[in-house]
């Protein structure tokens, strides 16, 4: 995989496992904003995205409260079921 992810469209990435999410935007170069994030970044971030500064977001549950969906034109939701 390349060194970043660059999508065609506006991209946002959900999910409740953290984990996966640090990962994902290890590996895309995409902003990781979760429940750490101060509100002062999430706003900057989320602004960035919005004017097309930045072409994608990877959420934690905290994108639930403050994402204006229609901004995106893709979507991924991973919901991750642990077994034992």
């Amino acid at each position: 995989m390349a060194d970043t992810y660059i999508p065609d469209n506006p991209l946002i990435v959900q999910s409740d496992r953290t984990v996966l999410l640090e990962a994902l935007a290890r590996l895309t170069g995409l902003p990781l904003i979760t429940g750490k994030t101060s509100q002062d970044k999430r706003d900057r971030l989320y602004q960035a995205f919005r004017e097309g500064d930045i072409d994608g977001l990877v959420l934690s549950r905290v994108g639930n409260f403050a994402l204006d969906l229609p901004d995106a034109d893709v979507g991924y939701r991973y919901r991750v079921e642990i077994l034992e």
